[in-house]
């Protein structure tokens, strides 16, 4: 589909990123290589834990 298109597109683009930062701070690069592992597991629909958590605490009414 157009949207795992668009996900593989920026992991490929973020990857570039970080093999062309290779020489900078390993900070910059766990970043750069967290964001396209983002991008993989939105094609492949893993949640994480936060997502889940939103997800159910959406549904309810606090305070009410």
């Amino acid at each position: 589909s157009s949207r795992h298109a668009d996900c593989l597109s920026k992991a490929i683009k973020t990857i570039e990123e970080a093999q062309a930062a290779i020489h900078e701070s390993p900070e910059i690069i766990s970043v750069l290589c967290r964001s396209a592992l983002f991008e993989l597991e939105e094609i492949i629909g893993v949640t994480s834990n936060d997502e889940i958590l939103g997800r159910i605490f959406s549904k309810f009414c606090i305070g009410k």
